[in-house]
Order: structure tokens, then C-alpha cells, then sequence
């Protein structure tokens, strides 16, 4: 079974008002990637920023990258959590090391971009 798969069975098993719940798994994972995204286009300084606004955007990119970061493995354990009570597959069954969490939100995102329509 695939991630989303797994995200989309969980979703139709919880209820109504827990659905958003398991939604943001996937929404979490996008904003998290992003912010990647933005962390590292920052680090290869493209803009030629010097000295401390080098180091201000830099540290202003990482602490957002890390704050979605957080955000996208509440969502998965909390996801999983409600997969142990009503009984459905758990979404992430991967490593307890951030570097895992993030590399699950990179294969959630990768698998929606590669099957979109």
C-alpha cells in the first residue's frame, strides 16, 4: 500500500471531524519541503548577501524550515495514533531520527507529484 494509500484509508476510517486531522499529513509535508527548499536556495546565496544579512537569512529560513519540520512529525504521530484506534494501518512506520520524518515528507510529496493529474 502506498503512503497515500495508507493516509486516504485512515482518513475514510476516523471521524468526520478528525479528517482535516489526517489531511494535514499530506499538506504538512508540502509546507515542509518548501521550506527545505527555501533553506538550501538561501545557503547557496544567490543574491550575494554578505556578513550578517548572509547569516540572518540563512537562520531565519532554518528556524522555519525546522518549525514545519516539527509540524509535519506532530502530524504523523498524531495520524498514527489515531490508525492504533481505529484500527488501520499506521501511516509511518519509519525510523524515530528527524532526517527519517523528513525524508517520509519528501515520498508523501514525490508520490503526489507523481501521480497528479
Amino acid at each position: 500500500m502506498t503512503n497515500i494509500e495508507k493516509i486516504k484509508q485512515l482518513a475514510g476510517a476516523v471521524d468526520a471531524d478528525l479528517q482535516e486531522d489526517v489531511e494535514s499529513v499530506i499538506l504538512n509535508a508540502g509546507k515542509y519541503v518548501a521550506a527545505v527548499t527555501t533553506m538550501e536556495c538561501a545557503s547557496l546565496n544567490l543574491q550575494n548577501r554578505k556578513g550578517e544579512d548572509y547569516r540572518s537569512e540563512v537562520s531565519r529560513t532554518d528556524t522555519a524550515r525546522s518549525r514545519a519540520h516539527n509540524a509535519f512529525i506532530d502530524s504523523v504521530n498524531f495520524a498514527n495514533k489515531l490508525a492504533d484506534s481505529f484500527g488501520t494501518e499506521k501511516i509511518y512506520t519509519g525510523g524515530p531520527e528527524r532526517r527519517d520524518y523528513g525524508d517520509f515528507a519528501f515520498a508523501i510529496v514525490k508520490e503526489i507529484y507523481d501521480n497528479r493529474q
